[in-house]
């Protein structure tokens, strides 16, 4: 067995305990993934969503061309279109954010329990900066 081919089936070995490591505080709940793809206040958030989505997306194409030869290898190179969709769905959350913070409330977080609203942490970051 050769150098590279044990330190694959490492790597392989550590990224599975790390996968079932998550995957069981998930299912035990002490991960909390409501709020994954929803806003401080409680609402969707579209941007969030598609960029979850995207990244799955690209991440199992990306693994689909890795195994599909005869020997796994990764790509030599990466299309620049793909990219480009990563990128503009990343940085449509980025714009997103900013549009959030400097709406009214921006900062305010809602526990999706019991719909209690948090402090305003931007406006009290802003008063002690001022005072």
């Amino acid at each position: 067995m050769t150098l590279a081919l044990m330190t694959g089936w490492v790597l392989l070995a550590v990224l599975v305990a790390f996968t079932a490591t998550i995957i069981y505080y998930m299912w035990s709940g002490k991960m909390d993934l409501r709020r994954l793809i929803s806003e401080p206040n409680g609402d969707a958030s579209i941007s969030r969503f598609q960029l979850l989505v995207f990244t799955i997306v690209v991440a199992f194409g990306l693994f689909l061309v890795m195994v599909s030869g005869d020997t796994p290898k990764f790509p030599d190179s990466i299309p620049s279109s793909v990219l480009t969709l990563l990128g503009i769905s990343a940085s449509s959350y980025v714009v997103s954010k900013g549009i959030q913070l400097g709406s009214e409330g921006g900062g305010k977080h809602k526990d999706p329990d019991t719909g209690e609203v948090d402090k305003d942490t931007t406006d009290d970051a802003a008063k002690k900066k001022e005072g």
